[in-house]
């Protein structure tokens, strides 16, 4: 068509603003347009632009709140285009005594970002990033022939890898996750230890933006240079065992790491809107 024609003559690295929902999925082929809003995205039907979905101005008028979602993608459009490596730097340790030298490396740090996955109201793992650049993910979860066991091969492990992560929490200056209160009550439950000096990016972000969704994403979408979508990279759901099946659960494990990666980096985004705010 001469759409295409067109869009196909544009120089390498033209800019595109995707304006509603139709326009997203031409170009890419997503059909979430609220879930890829303020995402850096390329298209495989053309591979010489970068996109920015955005939402049309007919549907904010339904919900003035929106429109602030619109204008954050217009500034992140007007900084231009910021790549980012598919690939998630993150390291899964092969057994207990991998995961205790793992572990060393994040002691005493002066902030720490945690994030848990949760399975059947027990951790099945927790993810740690002290710079958000990198993210060490512990697994206490696995499938072995349609059976979720422990991750660790014996009982000594598995005590040994807790009082470790117990030890690199409490070591910890501050941490802070994203609804860190659910994460909290796990922590508490499973490694007794009740963390003090503490942040909730959610409701850090609630503060900044108090009519938008207070999940990770949407926060990341607004504060972020660099978001691109994330949270469908998990498979199942949270009362299925597929999630930890995939690949030994490498999947679940990198969804763990990128979110505790970004929670970082929404951190420190966030405490610098807080400061111009003032």
């Amino acid at each position: 068509s001469s759409l295409d024609r067109k869009i196909g003559e544009l120089p390498p690295g033209s800019i595109v603003l995707c304006v509603g929902a139709c326009a997203l999925f031409y170009l890419t082929g997503e059909f979430s347009l609220m879930k890829q809003r303020g995402s850096w995205m390329k298209s495989a039907k053309f591979p010489n632009i970068r996109i920015m979905p955005t939402l049309s101005p007919d549907v904010c008028l339904s919900k003035y709140e929106w429109f602030s979602l619109v204008r954050a993608d217009l500034i992140r459009l007007k900084q231009g285009y910021v790549e980012r490596s598919e690939e998630v730097n993150f390291t899964v340790p092969t057994g207990g005594e991998h995961a205790l030298y793992l572990l060393e490396d994040y002691r005493d740090k002066p902030l720490l970002s945690v994030d848990i996955e949760t399975y059947r109201k027990t951790i099945s793992c927790i993810g740690f990033s002290h710079d958000g650049e990198k993210a060490l993910v512990i697994p206490f979860s696995k499938v072995d022939g349609g059976v979720v066991i422990d991750y660790f091969s014996n009982r000594h492990d598995v005590l040994e890898v807790r009082r470790k992560v117990r030890s690199i929490l409490l070591s910890a200056k501050r941490t802070f996750g994203q609804n860190y209160l659910f994460d909290l009550q796990f922590i508490f439950r499973e490694f007794f230890v009740h963390l003090k000096n503490c942040a909730d990016t959610m409701l850090a972000a609630h503060v900044l933006s108090p009519t938008q969704k207070k999940d990770l994403a949407t926060s990341c979408s607004l504060y972020l240079p660099e978001n691109r979508y994330w949270k469908d990279d998990k498979d199942g759901d949270e009362e299925d065992d597929s999630k930890l099946v995939f690949a030994g659960g490498y999947n679940l494990w990198k969804y763990n790491a990128l979110d505790a990666i970004n929670t970082f980096k929404l951190y420190h985004a966030i405490l610098k809107q807080l400061d111009i705010a003032r």
